[in-house]
């Protein structure tokens, strides 16, 4: 009965509707984010018709990665979030050292060079009828 985090859809004006999920430090790597994404994928796509979502995840948070593919997501590119234009030229300059394996690592799976991805987010898609 505690309050562990929410999920929910962020966006319903692209066509595939994208979700957000956030769940509290003492909440995470117990399942519960795998359960409700799922479910409420399920959901959407019983009362609304939605069979595609994407979700957009920060390079760095390599737990949200692993739910992604843990659920099925696939990638589907990146997309500007707070930086734009010469903002984002300035940070990935500034942060290209700082580049680690894993973002590399992140980077190949996104057929992508990592300092061309600094600064975005990532984004997955899902597909409900292949969902795991």
């Amino acid at each position: 009965g505690d309050y562990v985090g929410y999920c929910s859809v962020k966006n319903l004006v692209k066509g595939d509707w994208e979700l957000a999920i956030e769940l509290k430090t003492e909440a995470c790597h117990k399942g519960y984010g795998t359960e409700a994404l799922r479910l409420l994928m399920q959901a959407l796509y019983r009362l609304a018709g939605r069979r595609y979502f994407r979700v957009r995840v920060e390079i760095d948070n390599h737990a949200s990665q692993g739910l992604m593919k843990k659920l099925g997501a696939v990638p589907n590119g990146i997309s500007e979030f707070l930086l734009h234009g010469e903002e984002l030229e300035k940070f990935q300059e500034e942060y290209k050292d700082m580049i680690t394996d894993e973002i590399r690592e992140v980077a190949a799976e996104f057929c992508m060079e990592a300092e061309e991805m600094l600064g975005y987010v990532l984004e997955y898609r899902f597909d409900v009828e292949t969902l795991k």
